[in-house]
């Protein structure tokens, strides 16, 4: 039986017994992070990107849930950058058709989500924390998240590491994981091993939950529901990193805002603003005081 199929009906099962939702940066806090970050935008708006919060950790949400793309777990670095990118694209066509005056927030409440787990889900903080990177978030709103290309050293400061590398050596030490490019050492970013489509290069063991049995799919319940201080999530108060996991996917949200806002052009953001904004002026001061 093929392992995606396995795990689905594994999490179908333990769904009957255990609340509906994922341990992931869990839905209240994504919520939080986007009220706190956005709280200019109409009340209406903000409860469609709310539920998009919900709708990605529902373990019945089969088309989200476990997917890498969507959560940023198991270092698939093209998987998650493309489709919030992709996400928008969505939204700007949506906004030219403008079918109702939210159009489009889906999509702005999805890709937040996935902007969330990054800083969640990744050893990110661990690499500042270790005084490895000086940067804070990682992608400004002058940047695209496709430029976190694999194996590629960004910003001369890190690398993104999916599949395996040529002519790389990788040190682990923990969390913080250094990348030996001839003479020079990189710290490398990584996302914690779910398990289901991994693309974590083998040298790699960090896991979302912290592995409880075997290294084997079957077991990937039992590390959900336990997920003990082995795994790297900062999903949830007490875990390690979860404060400052929080605060930059706070950072994150007001970049994301400020990313859309760039993209339209002059009437397409006019319309946006009398759509979605409640207090122009503070949705205004955000962007030009991330420019300053």
């Amino acid at each position: 039986m093929p392992s995606k199929l396995l795990t689905v009906i594994f999490f179908i099962s333990l769904s009957l017994i255990l609340p509906v939702k994922l341990h992931a940066f869990s839905p209240e806090y994504h919520i939080e992070i986007i009220e706190e970050s956005l709280g200019f935008l109409k009340p209406e708006v903000i409860e469609v990107l709310s539920k998009q919060q919900c709708l990605l950790d529902n373990i019945l949400s089969y088309q989200y849930v476990g997917r890498n793309k969507w959560h940023f777990n198991d270092c698939d670095f093209t998987g998650a950058t493309e489709n919030i990118e992709l996400q928008y694209q969505i939204i700007k066509e949506k906004r030219k058709t403008r079918n109702s005056a939210d159009s489009g927030a889906e999509e702005f409440g999805k890709l937040l989500h996935t902007a969330h787990d990054f800083y969640a889900h990744s050893n990110w903080v661990e690499t500042i924390n270790d005084g490895l990177i000086n940067e804070q978030i990682i992608v400004d709103s002058k940047s695209s998240w496709t430029t976190l290309k694999p194996w590629e050293i960004i910003n001369e400061q890190y690398i993104p590491l999916q599949g395996e590398g040529q002519g790389f050596d990788i040190d682990t030490d923990n969390r913080i994981i250094k990348v030996i490019d001839k003479e020079q050492t990189y710290p490398g970013i990584i996302t914690g091993i779910v398990g289901v489509d991994r693309y974590c290069p083998e040298e790699i063991e960090l896991r979302h939950w912290g592995k409880v049995l075997f290294d084997c799919v079957v077991f990937l319940p039992l590390d959900w529901i336990v997920d003990n201080e082995d795994g790297i999530n900062k999903d949830k108060p007490g875990r390690a990193g979860f404060d400052m996991a929080n605060e930059l996917a706070i950072k994150q949200t007001k970049t994301e805002w400020c990313r859309l806002i760039s993209m339209l052009d002059p009437i397409e953001k006019e319309k946006i603003y009398n759509d979605w904004v409640e207090d122009k002026q503070k949705a205004v001061e955000l962007c030009s005081n991330l420019k300053d």
